[in-house]
């Protein structure tokens, strides 16, 4: 008896499973009947030019029938409806946005998309967007190009001065007319363009302040640290207690009481790690605190804006025989690398090298990254590297790219910020370019870096 029971409620429970599916199979069928019929009333809407009744139904359609050429119908009559009334813009780009979701690979979808987050300056979404599509398999050079172009859009701020000597602790010392002032990293006035002369930020924005009266060493407090027995009109940077300062074409070492400590030199850089690089005769050398050489001499060691001799525990100097080389802060030879110029080691990523007359990159080991192309180059700082090319400077990022074109006379080197300073031609000038007025500028990436 038992077993009956157990073979009637297996019959039983079949049973209802073929029903079910029946009942499921039916109730699909049902759906996707619902949903054809759908969008044939939306093409027909189309053709009537009654777009929102078709964007109604194609939307509901595609709940069914998720296809890409349903997609495709329902893009159309958003553009054709958007032709008409441009007030439907976000409706139309969120439904592009799925449009790519669920179908990345199709280059109108994403282009279109691209094109209106550009229009908005959207550049994070146009960026985001175009690498779901590359991701997801579609990619060619002109989507490479416009994918490039919205990582690295930047905008563009004339700082108005006339000379520029580098950044130092976020702030950019330059000149106007014959005033010396500072701008900050977004190109506002961080100190005002009223000194004879103005040395960059040191050690706690220490700097040395040139009035028609007197030079003085002075902290960002604005407490004054020293005096000095003359007028300054040229300076490295304060560091760990000193900063050289020239006078009759020799560079002297002043504490931080603006008196005289050592130094008769051609040039000289600033402290780190209590050492400095000095210049005498056609020989550069690392002296110490009480003006004592403490290192062999090289016949160059290039210098960060800074001053400093070492950027990212990479030290680029050159010896006797008149080859560049990468060493570590000990002047221990780091690779083979050997080379007729170098760049400073700026962030020590990829480190701008110089043979045959052309320019390419090695990493900090010494390992050609990028084979010499360039006229000229500059050391990668926060992922991007200023090349130059037929006289003109853009940047490339480290996986070869031109994220930025050939567009300007002179290009620094990024901050953390986002900026940098170049010089370009001023458009407003004249239109041969030997006559044009060329004008500092700072560049922002609207991404950052």
């Amino acid at each position: 008896m038992k077993k009956i029971i157990v073979i009637i409620c297996l019959i039983a429970m079949m049973g209802y499973g073929w029903y079910s599916y029946a009942q499921t199979f039916l109730e699909k069928n049902e759906e996707k009947s619902h949903a054809e019929e759908l969008i044939a009333k939306a093409d027909g809407y189309v053709e009537k030019k009654l777009y929102q009744r078709a964007i109604y139904d194609y939307t509901e359609a595609i709940e069914t029938l998720n296809s890409e050429d349903n997609w495709k119908k329902l893009i159309n009559a958003y553009q054709k409806r958007y032709e008409e009334d441009n007030s439907i813009l976000s409706d139309y780009i969120s439904t592009l946005k799925s449009a790519v979701i669920n179908f990345p690979t199709n280059r109108d979808f994403v282009v279109k998309l691209y094109d209106f987050f550009i229009d908005e300056k959207n550049y994070e979404s146009a960026y985001k967007y175009l690498n779901y599509a590359e991701e997801n398999g579609l990619t060619d050079d002109e989507l490479k190009n416009k994918k490039l172009s919205a990582r690295y859009i930047y905008y563009d701020y004339n700082l108005g001065c006339d000379e520029y000597i580098g950044l130092v602790n976020n702030a950019y010392t330059a000149r106007i007319g014959d005033k010396w002032g500072a701008y900050n990293t977004a190109g506002s006035t961080k100190i005002d363009f009223k000194y004879e002369y103005l040395s960059r930020g040191g050690y706690n924005n220490t700097r040395i302040y040139t009035t028609n009266k007197d030079s003085r060493l002075i902290n960002e407090k604005g407490v004054v640290m020293g005096i000095f027995p003359f007028k300054v009109t040229e300076a490295g940077v304060y560091s760990q207690g000193y900063v050289a300062v020239k006078q009759n074409d020799k560079y002297t070492f002043y504490n931080s009481f603006a008196e005289k400590a050592f130094g008769d030199y051609d040039y000289a850089g600033c402290f780190v790690n209590n050492k400095a690089a000095v210049k005498s005769g056609d020989k550069w050398f690392l002296v110490n605190e009480e003006g004592e050489t403490v290192s062999d001499e090289f016949t160059d060691i290039k210098l960060a804006p800074t001053g400093s001799y070492i950027s990212g525990d990479v030290i680029i100097a050159k010896d006797s025989n008149q080859k560049y080389s990468m060493y570590d802060s000990d002047f221990n030879k780091i690779g083979n690398l050997e080379c007729e110029d170098m760049d400073y080691a700026a962030d020590a990523t990829l480190i701008a090298f110089k043979n045959n007359g052309k320019w390419g990159y090695a990493d900090k080991e010494g390992n050609i990254v990028i084979e010499p192309e360039y006229d000229n180059a500059k050391s990668f700082s926060n992922g991007l590297g200023a090349v130059c090319k037929n006289g003109k400077w853009g940047f490339i990022n480290d996986k070869k790219e031109q994220a930025i074109y050939y567009t300007f006379i002179e290009a620094d080197y990024f901050n953390s910020d986002g900026s940098c300073v170049v010089r370009k031609f001023n458009e407003g000038t004249d239109n041969d370019e030997k006559d044009k007025e060329k004008i500092w500028s700072i560049i922002t990436l609207e991404l950052g870096v």
